[in-house]
């Protein structure tokens, strides 16, 4: 009988942590984390006020990398690129690579980051719309300004304490981070004011 209780418990602690995990949390929500058209609306005026460059195919992928305005995503202990992402695309804007290495950084005990997308194409972009509902056709991603992190592996307390260190720099204005829940990750647009600014975090 009391294998059977500690079962249960076991696989109820289990069920709790995983749908802690998967579903908005009511932190998420008061951090304004949660998708929505003013967020798609702010990330496309961001791009345009800031005169990004809309990376339309594999020729003006080139371009942006020889010029070196697209670099390298970081290598950092904490840091881990899915090996899925094809390394045409392990490319970003200057201030995303000081973001991840600041957030791979910090000491707050949010275990291993891993990054599963980050510049994109037109091309590409539309290509992903077929299979993945996240994929919108107008997206942050084709301006080199936008990493999505993988919330899958973390426990609920690593999970809160990137949104907690997320909501932070929204409320800054630095960036405009959106928790995805139909795929699991943050999606982040990194502002030119966050390297401006100097942040801390």
């Amino acid at each position: 009988m009391k294998r059977v209780l500690a079962f249960v418990i076991i696989a109820l602690l289990s069920l709790f942590s995983f749908l802690s995990a998967q579903t908005p949390s009511h932190a998420s929500r008061q951090a304004g984390l949660l998708g929505s058209q003013e967020s798609q609306d702010l990330q496309n005026e961001e791009a345009e006020k800031e005169g990004l460059t809309r990376i339309e195919n594999d020729a003006i992928l080139g371009r942006l990398k020889k010029e070196k305005i697209l670099v390298k995503l970081p290598t950092h202990k904490n840091l881990k690129i899915d090996y899925r992402l094809p390394p045409q695309f392990r490319f970003c804007l200057p201030q995303v690579r000081t973001f991840l290495i600041k957030f791979a950084s910090d000491p707050r005990g949010r275990g291993r980051i891993v990054v599963n997308s980050a510049t994109r194409t037109d091309t590409y972009q539309r290509r992903l719309r077929k299979h993945n509902p996240n994929a919108i056709i107008l997206s942050s991603h084709v301006f080199g300004c936008t990493v999505d992190i993988a919330k899958k592996g973390h426990t609920p307390a690593q999970l809160n304490a990137m949104r907690e260190y997320l909501r932070a720099l929204k409320i800054k204005g630095v960036i405009e981070p959106v928790e995805e829940f139909r795929q699991s990750v943050f999606h982040i647009m990194v502002f030119k004011s966050y390297v401006e600014n100097k942040s801390p975090q």
